[in-house]
């Protein structure tokens, strides 16, 4: 059965079906009102990730920039090491040569002494 009166016209009492919409339009309002306010936490919350989020990234820029910084350094520090390394192993040729060099005189001096002393001797004797 339809409704004696409009929308706009105050009801004259047996509307059950208007007070029926009225609660179902305010629990839908406090609903609204309840996940309003649940999207302004899931807002913020988003927000302070975003700004995480740019933190982290213009920490990792620093991160890039000092990592580029001591790639440069050990680029010049592998060329100085190499250097070093290359004196090192001529210094370690030039040791290796002086101790075959001595070896050599060693027996050299270590021939030559006696015989040089078989000599004098023989020499001076003969005077």
């Amino acid at each position: 059965m339809p409704h004696p009166h409009t929308a706009y016209e105050e009801c004259p009492g047996g509307c059950k079906d208007l007070d029926l919409v009225n609660d179902t339009i305010g629990k839908t309002k406090a609903e609204l009102d309840a996940l309003g306010a649940q999207l302004q936490v899931y807002r913020d919350q988003l927000l302070r990730f975003e700004t995480r989020l740019d933190e982290s990234n213009a920490r990792a820029g620093r991160i890039e920039i000092l990592i580029a910084d001591n790639s440069t350094t050990m680029g010049r520090n592998t060329s100085d090491t190499a250097e070093i390394l290359s004196i090192m192993r001529e210094t370690q040729s030039a040791f290796r040569l002086i101790e075959k060099s001595g070896n050599v005189l060693k027996w050299f001096f270590g021939i030559a002494a006696p015989l040089v002393a078989i000599y004098l001797a023989i020499k001076g004797y003969g005077k």
